[in-house]
């Protein structure tokens, strides 16, 4: 995502305890400018998730994705749902072969609605939460969805209504990711999954920091030019700690699957190939793997209500 300012709003920060956890001990990897402020991320020392800390407050973050969302442009949107495409094709590949019967699903952070658009036409009863109020608009007006204005826990849905959730790109952007998955589970029938999908850790800041170094001493904002650091995420899942989060909200995680970026940077044409080579190359180490080595940029997880 671009490095949107927030037009009159109050950009503050906040230091938090481990988002999983709650231990209050992490280890300092680096720093990083967002929003004209400078934060750090961190790594806890008990459960080591690796989170944003010093951070900026949920509404400062709201904030931030509303003015990123507010597109009026057609052209705008085509272009989003070009990029949003491939994955979208392949997440409602997972979605029908694990609920071929149709069914009712909630889509957390549904975005424009393109994934809800394409399942409605497949025959799912869909509905859709969403903070950007040009999106949900677009959502309802021009595609006829039911999108709902707000956060999750604002909206007081009834329980146990859904056979499936999906939250796609967005739980590594909340604050408190372990209550949102706590209420995804009380809106789950029993028997209902949930399909996350996250950046990979594994594949981008961190590396990148240990192969090009910095030097201690100028450790001062060393992740700002990061060219893999996604700044406006504020929790940087792996397999373990996601799975561990998943299993602490009361899930059985079942199946776990690579994938490609939603948004991808612009690059050059020789580099565009040698991410499809690394593509492949990670599926086949993740197929050789017995399907638990995932090194692709991002994650699918599906998770039971236990």
């Amino acid at each position: 995502m671009r490095n949107v300012l927030i037009a009159d709003a109050d950009i503050s920060t906040v230091e938090a305890p481990c988002p999983l956890c709650g231990a209050d001990q992490k280890t300092l990897l680096g720093t990083f400018h967002f929003q004209n402020k400078l934060l750090g991320l961190k790594e806890c020392e008990k459960c080591r998730l690796v989170f944003v800390c010093p951070r900026l407050t949920e509404q400062a973050m709201d904030s931030y994705f509303q003015a990123y969302t507010d597109v009026s442009s057609a052209k705008t949107i085509d272009m989003w749902r070009a990029k949003k495409k491939p994955n979208v094709s392949r997440d409602l590949t997972l979605l029908k072969r694990l609920l071929p019967g149709g069914g009712k699903i909630l889509d957390v952070g549904s975005g424009y609605g393109f994934f809800l658009e394409e399942a409605q036409a497949m025959g799912y009863e869909t509905v859709g939460v969403e903070i950007s109020a040009r999106a949900c608009e677009y959502s309802n007006k021009k595609l006829g969805l039911d999108v709902k204005l707000g956060r999750l826990k604002e909206l007081n849905l009834a329980p146990q209504i859904f056979d499936a959730v999906v939250i796609f790109d967005v739980l590594d952007h909340l604050a408190d990711p372990l209550d949102e998955l706590l209420q995804i589970k009380r809106l789950l029938k029993k028997g209902g999954f949930l399909m996350v999908r996250v950046l990979n850790r594994i594949h981008y800041a961190l590396l990148w920091q240990r192969i090009v170094g910095c030097s201690k001493e100028d450790n001062h904002g060393s992740l700002s030019r990061n060219p893999f650091l996604r700044k406006d995420h504020l929790i940087q899942f792996n397999q373990r700690t996601l799975k561990l989060i998943l299993t602490k909200a009361g899930y059985d995680s079942r199946m776990a699957l690579g994938a490609h970026l939603a948004f991808r940077i612009e690059q050059r044409n020789i580099i565009r190939l040698m991410r499809r080579f690394a593509g492949w190359g990670f599926s086949m180490l993740w197929f050789l793997s017995n399907r638990r080595l995932i090194l692709a940029p991002s994650m699918t997880f599906v998770a039971y209500k236990m």
